[in-house]
């Protein structure tokens, strides 16, 4: 049969309220496999290759919004169908809370303007069976989708340490706390101006008296990145009959090997 006696290839777009399929249970809990297709607009091939091109030189614009979006991958693909019509295909994976894109962000609002010129409306979806990757990238993957984060870099993690943090100098273990949590290169910056890496915090924490409590406060989170994080709060301790010392911290986390780590804390002061 020739070419041109080919039937020319049906698009069938899913209804504006398709739910998605359900995921079949190799697909990490909270996240979304999806395969979709769309036919190219007739004239438009050119501009195809012109919105991947775009993406590819904005390609740290288009990374950068992954987090919001809670996509762990995205991957298009073009292909030429036995009718001579080009469809693009486009697989993610992705959490179930993603915001989808942002056209308030300049890359997100290129990428959607190319899709509405370029592909005709809506997307075919196809029916995902299973899917494989080691236990080390399905974690990473579900942290992600979940977070928007390759590691547990949310409020609650980074309160909850700050919180053991603020203990371990009530009960007197802050040194070793101390030691583990910050990274190698690690910095204190306190609120007499003392600049001190970790070996100069485990040294001062011994033996030092120890607060008999710290009540935390107005706990406030600034993502910087995928692997970075900033957790802002008031802190107010007391032991004895000392007046309380009051202060904004500020402490810098980062990955180290998928684990929250400590690598920036700076102390304001608040009573002056």
């Amino acid at each position: 049969m020739a070419d041109d006696d080919v039937p020319r290839i049906p698009f069938r777009p899913v209804p504006r309220e398709f739910a998605g399929f359900p995921m079949p249970p190799t697909v990490p809990p909270g996240l979304r496999l999806e395969l979709s297709r769309s036919r190219v607009v007739e004239g438009h091939e050119d501009e195809l290759q012109e919105w991947m091109t775009v993406l590819t030189d904005r390609y740290d614009e288009a990374v950068a919004a992954l987090p919001a979006e809670r996509a762990v991958f995205e991957a298009t693909f073009r292909n030429r169908e036995a009718d001579g019509s080009l469809w693009i295909y486009h697989l993610s994976l992705m959490g179930e809370d993603g915001g989808g894109l942002d056209e308030s962000n300049p890359i997100d609002a290129a990428h959607a303007a190319y899709s509405r010129r370029v592909k005709e409306p809506g997307w075919e979806e196809i029916e995902p069976m299973f899917m494989l990757a080691p236990d080390h990238l399905r974690d990473a993957m579900q942290r992600w989708g979940e977070t928007g984060a390759v590691g547990d870099l949310s409020r609650d993690t980074l309160v909850r340490l700050e919180r053991r943090g603020w203990d371990s100098l009530c009960d007197g273990t802050g040194g070793s706390y101390y030691g583990e949590l910050m990274t190698d290169d690690g910095l204190m910056v306190l609120v007499n101006g003392m600049v001190m890496d970790r070996d100069a915090v485990v040294a001062s924490l011994d033996g030092v008296p120890t607060w008999d409590r710290c009540a935390m406060s107005e706990h406030r989170v600034v993502p910087i990145g995928a692997d970075a994080a900033v957790l802002v709060y008031r802190a107010v301790a007391s032991r004895g009959d000392e007046p309380p010392f009051e202060a904004l911290m500020t402490s810098t986390y980062v990955l180290v090997d998928g684990e929250p780590r400590l690598a920036l804390h700076q102390q304001t002061t608040a009573t002056h």
